[in-house]
């Protein structure tokens, strides 16, 4: 099968059949009372300076606990606990936003800011937060190969959006020469916490895109 089939395949939705998410088996829920979630809300609320604190979603595995919140005086953020959460300070916290091309420093940087946090958790968290940012960019690996011939080596892969909200990729290959790009439609699916854009960045034997 050619390289370009290969793509258009690569590119297309992921099968149904890859049920799963890198979540399944992280429980969403902290089992607490109203009132209990009262209290929660004020020993956050202590820890971030804001008398206003919204619970917009859990996580919770072997007694560590992740809570997204909105303190309505910074960004929302993940506050991560390993402890009584009504009680207890938070370990680490982030914001912002990441890509696809990110989870796995972001597994990192968890594991490293909360030591002994379960490995699954960690997983789980990086993946909810890079299937949350962005995919519009340009992610490219082309570079000269020889200045004196201009042969330039490399992929590249500019991915785009129309009012209607779907995802178009323009992808490029270079071999020494530049080959005609291709326009595909792509589809981002979630079921399976697997993007179809991660397979394209390892088409090519483990290509690193870089994105800016």
């Amino acid at each position: 099968m050619s390289r370009w089939l290969n793509l258009i395949w690569l590119l297309l939705p992921l099968s149904a059949t890859l049920a799963g998410t890198p979540c399944d088996g992280v429980s969403r829920d902290l089992g607490l009372t109203p009132e209990q979630i009262i209290t929660l809300k004020a020993n956050i609320g202590l820890q971030v300076d804001s008398d206003h604190v919204d619970i917009e979603d859990v996580y919770q595995e072997q007694g560590w606990s992740i809570i997204f919140i909105d303190s309505h005086n910074a960004d929302k953020s993940y506050l991560v606990f390993s402890d009584d959460v009504l009680t207890s300070r938070y370990i680490t916290r982030w914001s912002g936003a990441a890509t696809i091309f990110e989870r796995a420093k972001l597994t990192a940087q968890f594991k490293k800011e909360a030591p002994g946090i379960p490995e699954h958790s960690a997983h789980c968290i990086a993946w909810h937060i890079a299937e949350q940012g962005k995919l519009p960019g340009v992610y490219s690996s082309m570079k000269f190969h020889s200045s004196d011939t201009g042969d330039v080596l490399g992929d590249e892969i500019m991915i785009g959006f129309t009012d209607d909200g779907n995802y178009w990729a323009v992808f490029q290959h270079a071999e020494g020469g530049l080959m005609q790009p291709v326009i595909v439609p792509v589809k981002r699916d979630r079921s399976n916490g697997i993007s179809p854009f991660v397979y394209l960045a390892t088409w090519r034997h483990g290509v690193n895109f870089t994105a800016w």
